[in-house]
C-alpha cells in the first residue's frame, strides 16, 4: 500500500527526468546547429578565396598561352615580311628586264627615249610573277592582322588578370582577419595569412577546407547520436567531402608547377 502511494511521486519523477534530458538534448542539437552554421559560413568564405584565386591561376594561364602563341606568331611574321619584301624587291626589279624584251631596234625607249640599246637589262629567271607577288603579299597581310589580335587580345587578358589578381589579395585582406583565423584555430603567424603568394595561400586553404570538412561531419555524427539528423539544407558533406579532394589535387598540381 505504501508503494502504491509512493507510485504518483516516482511516476512524475520519471517524467521531470525525461523532459530534463530532452530539455539537455534540444540545448545540445540547437548548439550543434549554430555550430554547423559557423562553419559551414567559414567553409564558403575558404571556398570564395579558393575561387577566386583559380580565376586568377587560370587567367595568368591564358596569357602565358598567349604570350607563347605570339612568339611563334611574330616569328612566322617575320618570315613572311621578309619574303614578301624580296620579292617585291625582285618583282620591280625585273621591270627593266620585261621592258628590255620590247625594246625594238630604232624604237625609242619608254623609259629614257632613247633609239639606241646597246646594253638591256637582263630578265632573271628568279624573278616572281605579279601573282606570286599579290599572294606573298596576302600571306604577309593575314600574317599582321593575326598576330595584331594576338595582341590585342593578350592585352585584354592581361589588364584582368591584373584586375583579378587585386581583387584576390583585396578579397584575401577583408576576409583572412586574425578574428576569422582565430576560429579556425589557426595559430598564429609573424607574416599575415594574406600576405602569402598564391602558391603558398593556396594549399594552407585546402587543408583549412578539409578540416572544416572533418569539423563538419563530426558535428553530424553528434546530431545523429541525439536521435536528430541534420537537414540536406544545413549542410552537403558528401558534396563539400568532393570539393576539398579537387581543391587538394589543384593545390597539389600549383606545387609541382612552382617546383618546377
Amino acid at each position: 500500500q505504501k508503494l502504491q502511494e509512493q507510485l504518483p511521486f516516482y511516476q512524475q519523477f520519471a517524467e521531470t527526468l525525461r523532459e530534463q534530458q530532452e530539455a539537455e538534448k534540444q540545448a545540445t542539437y540547437r548548439q550543434i546547429q549554430r555550430q554547423f552554421a559557423e562553419k559551414h559560413e567559414q567553409q564558403a568564405t575558404i571556398n570564395k578565396l579558393l575561387n577566386q584565386m583559380q580565376t586568377v591561376q587560370n587567367l595568368y594561364s591564358e596569357v602565358n598561352g598567349l604570350r607563347d602563341e605570339y612568339r611563334r606568331s611574330k616569328a612566322a611574321y617575320d618570315k613572311l615580311k621578309t619574303t614578301a619584301e624580296q620579292q617585291e624587291q625582285a618583282f620591280f626589279a625585273a621591270q627593266a628586264g620585261w621592258l628590255a624584251q620590247k625594246l625594238q631596234p630604232n624604237t625609242p625607249c619608254p623609259v629614257c627615249g632613247s633609239r639606241e640599246h646597246p646594253h638591256p637589262a637582263m630578265l632573271s629567271e628568279q624573278a616572281p610573277s605579279q601573282e606570286q607577288l599579290k599572294q606573298s603579299q596576302e600571306q604577309h597581310r593575314t600574317a599582321t592582322e593575326k598576330l595584331t589580335a594576338i595582341c590585342t587580345k593578350g592585352d585584354e587578358r592581361k589588364k584582368l588578370w591584373e584586375r583579378e589578381q587585386e581583387n584576390c589579395r583585396l578579397l584575401c585582406q577583408e576576409q583572412l582577419t586574425p578574428d576569422f583565423l582565430t576560429a579556425l584555430n589557426y595559430p598564429p603567424s609573424a607574416q599575415p595569412l594574406s600576405d602569402l603568394p598564391t602558391e603558398q595561400l593556396k594549399p594552407v586553404l585546402t587543408d583549412l577546407q578539409q578540416q572544416l570538412t572533418q569539423q563538419l561531419r563530426a558535428l553530424q555524427q553528434q546530431a545523429e547520436q541525439l536521435g536528430v539528423r541534420t537537414t540536406q539544407d544545413s549542410i552537403n558533406l558528401a558534396a563539400l567531402a568532393a570539393e576539398t579532394a579537387a581543391w587538394q589535387e589543384k593545390a597539389a598540381n600549383l606545387k609541382l608547377q612552382a617546383e618546377k
